[in-house]
This record gives C-alpha cells, sequence and structure tokens, in this order.
C-alpha cells in the first residue's frame, strides 16, 4: 500500500499541486525563445522552484557538507521526510525501514582531476574525499537512512529509466517477505542549470517542438524533464489494521529484460513487454478486463509508441474481444521524461487518479499513430479529464 508521497516538478511544489495541474491540463515544461536564428537548438527552463533551498541544520549537517551535497541528494532527503509527514508518522516510529533510491547523475557535483594531478598522481585532501563520498550513488540512499534512523537496507538502484520502478519492486519484495515493515521509494532528475538545450535531428529522440506527442500521429520525440519524488510502501493488511491513509494498492509488480530479442541496443522490444505484461498480471491475479486505465511509459516516439501499444493489445486481446474499455495515457505529456524518476512519477500520477476517481487528459493529442489500431483494440487515448468509470470495482489501474 502506499500511504504517503511528496513529489516536486515544475509549477508543482507538492502532489496535492501536482494533481491539480494535471487536472487542469497544465504543459509544465517551461520553453524558452531561441533569440540567435543561425542556432538550431531548443532551450527549456529546467529549474524546480526552491531546488537549490535546504535547511541543513534541520537534519544537523554541517553547512560544510551541504554545500557538497548535490541537489538530488539534499531534496531527496528533504522529501523523505516530507512523504513521511504525509504518511501521518515520525521517523522514528518507523526505524525497520527500507530505503531505495534511485537519481540521474545530471547535477553531481564533479570533482577536477586535472587540478588534483601532481607529477601524473591523482591526489585528494580530505575535503575532496569527503565530497567524493557524499556524492556517490549508493551514499543518497544512505543519506536518509542516517539522518532519519532507519535499519532496513539502503540500496541505490540504477536502470537507466526503469530505474524508479526497478526500486518500486525491490521494496515490494522486501516488505512481502517481510524484512522490513515500510519503505521509502524515491527519485530525482535535477538540474543544476536553468537553461538546458538540445539540437533537433530528425528520426531521432527529441522532439521538434519540445511537445511529448504520446500516441499521436505528429509524435516525433520525447523532451527532458525533471523533478523529484518520494513515495512510503507499507504491507497492505498492517496498513488497514492501522488506520492508515491509503493512496492506492499495488498488487504485483515484475521486471524482465529484452535480453537480445529486440532490433538493436537503444530500440524497444515487443516480446519482452508482452512476458513482462503476461507475468504482472498473473503475480496480480487479475483479468485485463477488470483494468480500466493504464500509464504507458509513452515516449511519444515513433518507434517505441506502437511497440509499447502492439505489447499491449497482443496480450489483452488473449483475454477479452470487449473494444475501448482501458484509457491510455502519460504523463510525459505533461512534463517531459524524467529519466530515472520517469516510473515514479507515473505510479504517483496513477495512484492520484485511483485516489481521486479521476482520469487527467494525456497532452497533444488530435489524431491517432497510424501505426496503432485503436478503434480495434481494447483501448482509447484519454484526450480529455474525466470521471473515472468503471463497472468493475475496485478499479484498477496499470504502470508500465
Amino acid at each position: 500500500a502506499i500511504i504517503g508521497m511528496s513529489c516536486q516538478y515544475s509549477e508543482s511544489a507538492d502532489h496535492h499541486a501536482f494533481w491539480q495541474n494535471l487536472i487542469k491540463g497544465k504543459d509544465l515544461l517551461k520553453r524558452l525563445n531561441n533569440h540567435d536564428e543561425n542556432e538550431a537548438i531548443t532551450w527549456l527552463d529546467s529549474w524546480i522552484d526552491g531546488q537549490d533551498m535546504f535547511d541543513p541544520e534541520f537534519f544537523n549537517i554541517s553547512d560544510k557538507n551541504a554545500k557538497t551535497m548535490s541537489y538530488s541528494q539534499r531534496q531527496l532527503l528533504l522529501h523523505a521526510w516530507k512523504a513521511i509527514e504525509d504518511a501521518g508518522y515520525r521517523s522514528d516510529q518507523i526505524p525497520k525501514t527500507g530505503v531505495y533510491i534511485s537519481a540521474s547523475n545530471v547535477d553531481t557535483p564533479n570533482l577536477n582531476v586535472h587540478d588534483k594531478m601532481t607529477d601524473g598522481q591523482f591526489i585528494l585532501n580530505a575535503q575532496d574525499y569527503v565530497a567524493s563520498t557524499l556524492n556517490q550513488p549508493g551514499t543518497l540512499p544512505t543519506t536518509i537512512s542516517y539522518h532519519l534512523g532507519f535499519t532496513g537496507p539502503s540500496l541505490f538502484v540504477h536502470s537507466n529509466c526503469s530505474s524508479s520502478m526497478s526500486a518500486i519492486s525491490l521494496a515490494c519484495a522486501a516488505l512481502k517477505a517481510k524484512e522490513i515493515d515500510y519503505a521509502i521509494v524515491g527519485a530525482a532528475c535535477l538540474y543544476p542549470q536553468r537553461r538546458t538545450g538540445y539540437h533537433y535531428e530528425k528520426g531521432m529522440n527529441f522532439s521538434s517542438d519540445a511537445r511529448c506527442k504520446v500516441f499521436d500521429e505528429s509524435a516525433d520525440g520525447m523532451i527532458g524533464g525533471n523533478g523529484v519524488s518520494v513515495i512510503v510502501l507499507k504491507r497492505a493488511d498492517d496498513a488497514v489494521d492501522d488506520a492508515d491513509n491509503i493512496y492506492s494498492v499495488i498488487r504485483g509488480i515484475n521486471v524482465n529484460n529484452d535480453g537480445k530479442d529486440k532490433a538493436g541496443f537503444f530500440a524497444p522490444g515487443n516480446q519482452g513487454q508482452m512476458r513482462v505484461i503476461e507475468q504482472t498480471l498473473q503475480s496480480a491475479n487479475v483479468n485485463p478486463e477488470s483494468i480500466s486505465y493504464i500509464e504507458a511509459h509513452g515516449t511519444g516516439t515513433a518507434l517505441g509508441d506502437p511497440i509499447e501499444f502492439a505489447s499491449l493489445q497482443q496480450v489483452y486481446q488473449k483475454y477479452t474481444t470487449n473494444k475501448q474499455f482501458c484509457g491510455l495515457g502519460a504523463v510525459k505529456s505533461n512534463l517531459g521524461h524524467t529519466d530515472t524518476l520517469a516510473g515514479l512519477t507515473g505510479l504517483i500520477k496513477t495512484s492520484l487518479s485511483l485516489y481521486h476517481k479521476q482520469l487527467p487528459a494525456s497532452l497533444h493529442y488530435t489524431t491517432p499513430n497510424p501505426h496503432i489500431n485503436l478503434a480495434d483494440s481494447p483501448f482509447y487515448v484519454v484526450d480529455k479529464q474525466q470521471a473515472w468509470e468503471t463497472p468493475y470495482l475496485p478499479r484498477r489501474g496499470a504502470v508500465s
């Protein structure tokens, strides 16, 4: 059961503001005008308001050490505390907690190696050593465990843009095995500079107009986004017994890999996606007909969207002949691809949708991609905000 959460995205100081922005159909990417016509670069304002604000004294951290910590490390610690507060607990009440963290490496402070070279030798002073240790990936979860007093596993999890979902899988497994009683799962993708940009190249990953047009015929690429999120997990029976506030319950989660069964290293695989969808349906013990919304990975790329759709369609059609009963959407249409944070962002959106019984619109969608046959499938794209209506209760959603 998800019993607590805290997040921050563009124009969204917390999960309440984030939900309101989703319901209003807001595009949260801040695009900048390019004043140099000879420079074919798309510029974005990648700053999250307040990402540079941190109170080290609150966590008993020295100013000196705080200055060496990345934005991700400081914000993950802060949002872990806030998520626990949202769950209605103090950290000292839940010591048997595991911490599972992922983060993109966009804002890790780098030591200048050349400045540390003496006669061909790499030499660190004590301050450099502390700074390098504080900013190792494995230190991020340990920082949370140390300052909040948690005694469960403290793991950094990285599998590229599936990182936060892989972290959730590990946390759920530890909870089911009763190795821990609570789990903190968090991820961050925070750029250290306000302006970020990219060159558009036709046929490559990035969008021509800085819009993620998931499942649309004009989809031609994704766009980078940023933010930070943390959730608190607990065994569902215990959450009910303790009268916790429950946003949603995770019935099943599975992870796999395509192996070599795809067109290339950077290409998605159809068979691998089908296998993991089947495995998750079986482990959750649910029929796809009872799932009325899917939060897609939805990169908005010409290649990725049709393959993801085909994988879902081929699995679902084994179980049902019903048409267009299950909504499809992708939060990337609101705020871009948040890299290691992407899966957790989609899970938070889906959990809040279940909690409020509303489906936010997937943005920038007008005409279906010609390579997906919506009319003859179980799916439709949620192109406008709507009440989450379904004949099957409890409401069920899935996250890819």
